[in-house]
């Protein structure tokens, strides 16, 4: 193999290590026996999650048991369906860790699945410095040591994306197809995703090719692939509740549902006034960031990478679907009635890493060519601030 092709990959692989390695010693190496964390704190998310596993594992049915009644749980169960291989491999002293560890693995899967899809476009050098910015990510390495459902959630929307551009720039239906199925198989985890629902417009892209009506029933089959993909949440609700679009919620607090409080756009304020008091780095409120690791969400450094980038993004109708799949989410989150705490917005922190990874990349490029040393060395400082922020 030429040296032009093994340097990259060898580089990537270094950054590679390091972000695992970081991982190791952040994440996996907690002793969770040590902390105070095995009171499945903040209550009731962690405990609910943990009592639907439970459920599940003895009695194939998710619920939370309150004396002698077993009653549905307020959050979707797709998180506890993914604990129960750890509660299976567990010894039952230890089975409380099985939310720990279900957020631990998926995180190290995360991970690897960035730098698996960076290779695959033969792009192992942005690969390594993509995920040595998401390892060090403060809200994702908090949440991946949490046990909440935030980073199983991201792993499956992220795949979403990754799929449907690589299904646009293949020219494959099937990758947009199974990019449906992931992001419907995420809304079982969490409900929000569903805004994240117009990157399937990616798939009105593809050329017509033969008749205008097959481009067309593809068109029509997306969304039939994501509903039958989150069909498992929705058929437990009509069960449940006599609706598919009843949820917990709506049993255990029905004033917010009455109401249509859950959103509302006078919450705009108040949670960009949180994040903006996060660039800035100033107090804010107690969060669950607080409880699992150190409150902080991002850093500056990465915000002012992630806004560089957008002079690097070439605009494509791809592009077009993405951001606004991200952008409708994202204003939806900010005016959810909870939308204050930052996890919320872990999964567009994880999506913008493919944009502050861009500047870097052309940094390390100009470095070989020995161009424009000054912003190449003020990019690697911000990269550098960013990765130990």
């Amino acid at each position: 193999m030429p040296k032009f092709a093994t340097t990259p990959f060898l580089a990537g692989l270094v950054f590679l290590l390091s972000a695992l390695a970081f991982y190791y010693f952040a994440v996996l190496k907690i002793d969770y026996q040590k902390t105070s964390l095995l009171d499945l704190a903040p209550y009731p998310d962690a405990t609910e999650y943990f009592a639907q596993a439970k459920a599940l594992y003895r009695d194939r049915w998710p619920s939370i048991q309150i004396g002698y009644e077993k009653l549905p749980s307020k959050y979707p169960f797709g998180y506890s369906v993914l604990m129960l291989p750890w509660l299976k491999i567990l010894p039952e002293a230890d089975a409380v860790l099985a939310p720990f560890r279900t957020s631990q693995t998926i995180g190290l899967l995360l991970i690897l699945a960035v730098f698996a899809f960076y290779s695959y476009l033969a792009m192992p050098l942005t690969g390594g410095f993509a995920v040595l910015l998401l390892a060090t990510l403060p809200d994702f390495f908090t949440f991946c040591r949490a046990s909440l459902s935030e980073v199983s959630a991201s792993l499956l929307i992220v795949l979403a994306f990754m799929f449907a551009y690589l299904g646009v720039k293949e020219e494959r239906r099937w990758k947009i197809y199974l990019s449906a199925v992931l992001l419907g198989l995420s809304l079982n985890i969490r409900i929000q995703s569903l805004f994240f629902a117009p990157l399937l417009l990616a798939m009105a892209l593809f050329p017509m090719g033969g008749t205008p009506w097959r481009w067309f029933l593809h068109c029509a089959a997306i969304p039939v692939v994501f509903v039958l993909a989150a069909s498992p949440t929705l058929i437990l609700n009509t069960i449940q509740f006599h609706s598919p679009f009843k949820t917990g919620y709506d049993l255990w607090e029905p004033y917010f549902s009455e109401k249509h409080l859950r959103f509302r756009l006078r919450y705009i304020p108040t949670n960009a006034a949180a994040l903006w008091r996060e660039l800035i780095l100033q107090p804010h409120g107690y969060f669950a960031a607080n409880i699992f690791g150190t409150g902080t969400f991002f850093v500056p450094a990465f915000v002012v990478l992630v806004c560089t980038g957008l002079f690097f993004i070439r605009l494509t109708w791809f592009i077009g679907c993405a951001f606004l799949a991200g952008l409708t989410s994202f204003a939806v989150t900010l005016s959810y009635l909870f939308g204050v705490d930052g996890r919320f917005y872990l999964v567009f922190l994880i999506l913008l890493v493919a944009v502050a990874v861009l500047p870097v990349t052309w940094a390390a490029n100009n470095i070989f060519a020995g161009k424009r040393i000054v912003i190449v060395a003020t990019v690697f400082i911000l990269f550098t601030a960013a990765c130990l922020g």
